[in-house]
């Protein structure tokens, strides 16, 4: 019966080995920064990032950013992508006022609710507490040149975005070395 103890490990071990599953994605070596690497051709990817930003010198301020992001390789050198973009708010008290005597001095300790992710209209006397969609983006990366065939890489990035307040479009170009030293141009 010296068995038994050990067959009880072995089966969970298996067990273990069997709900493991394998997930590949290409290396990102900075979170903003393009290369001249792509989706092989017939092959996607899904990616999620979340940003949280919190902290200001006063009062209370949470951001939550999201973005869902799904890419295809559409050829070896031409890639395509779908991201979802959307964040959450929490802020209170979180913007010294200005004195209405001298509109260039502040009020001391005296502090009311705004800031960039805080909707027009609102009153500053209250929290600001929201999640809002913010926008729905395209972006697709052509690629003149393989880094891996040639000396360098060179790609172009087209980035419109649909956004329920202002519309964009943005336009890159990347460029890496092979070797030990990567150099990109983008955000």
């Amino acid at each position: 019966m010296l068995w038994m103890p050990h067959m009880k490990l072995v089966s969970a071990l298996a067990a273990l080995l069997f709900c493991v599953s394998n997930a590949k994605a290409h290396e990102a070596i900075f979170a903003w920064t393009y290369t001249t690497d792509l989706t092989a051709k017939g092959h996607g990817e899904f990616e999620q990032w979340i940003t949280p930003r919190w902290e200001k010198e006063h009062g209370s301020y949470s951001v939550i950013d999201f973005r869902e992001e799904v890419e295809y390789g559409v050829s070896d050198d031409f890639q395509i992508a779908l991201y979802l973009n959307h964040h959450y708010v929490y802020t209170n008290d979180d913007i010294p006022v200005a004195n209405p005597v001298h509109p260039k001095r502040r009020l001391p300790g005296v502090y009311e609710t705004g800031g960039e992710d805080v909707h027009a209209g609102h009153d500053p006397a209250t929290p600001f507490d929201s999640y809002h969609f913010e926008s729905v983006s395209f972006e697709s990366i052509y690629r003149l040149l393989s880094p891996y065939k040639t000396a360098i890489g060179l790609g172009f990035i087209s980035s419109p975005a649909l956004a329920l307040r202002k519309p964009s479009w943005n336009g890159r170009s990347s460029c890496k070395k092979t070797g030990s030293r990567t150099d990109s141009f983008g955000r």
